[in-house]
């Protein structure tokens, strides 16, 4: 019920911020939960948890330099699992946030400049010390 990256997650989230702050692509960082439902006073349902997980790491990405107007949180609650909530390994992989790094496509007479700049940004967050693939 938690909407706070560990700590480890705070460094690789910060390595990927700086990596991503000097490209004009768009980020779009997708919040999900587990199917267990949750009823507190911060979070009233699996909506507001997963917004919440996605606005974090959007913050995050805010801090280490990214654009503002570049980024945006979703929150997809429980919706869109990944594994069956069935057992705790599964409900592990569902509480999660996937940051999706939209290829830029801005007015520019030529498409390939966006191209390359999208393989440009694969390429050195690939080559990130992260190592979040």
């Amino acid at each position: 019920g938690s909407a706070v990256p560990s700590i480890d997650a705070q460094v690789i989230l910060n390595q990927i911020g700086r990596v991503v702050r000097d490209f004009p692509n768009k980020i779009l960082v997708e919040g999900y939960t587990d199917s267990n439902s949750i009823n507190s006073m911060v979070f009233p349902s699996n909506w507001e948890l997963s917004a919440a997980r996605a606005s974090a790491v959007v913050r995050l990405f805010q801090v280490s330099g990214v654009q503002p107007e570049r980024l945006a949180a979703i929150g997809y609650g429980a919706h869109h699992p990944i594994a069956s909530n069935d057992s705790e390994a599964g409900r592990l992989q569902n509480r999660r946030v996937v940051i999706v790094i939209v290829a830029h496509m801005a007015k520019q007479p030529n498409q390939e400049d966006s191209v390359l700049s999208f393989d440009l940004l694969k390429q050195s967050l690939i080559n990130s010390p992260a190592q979040v693939f």
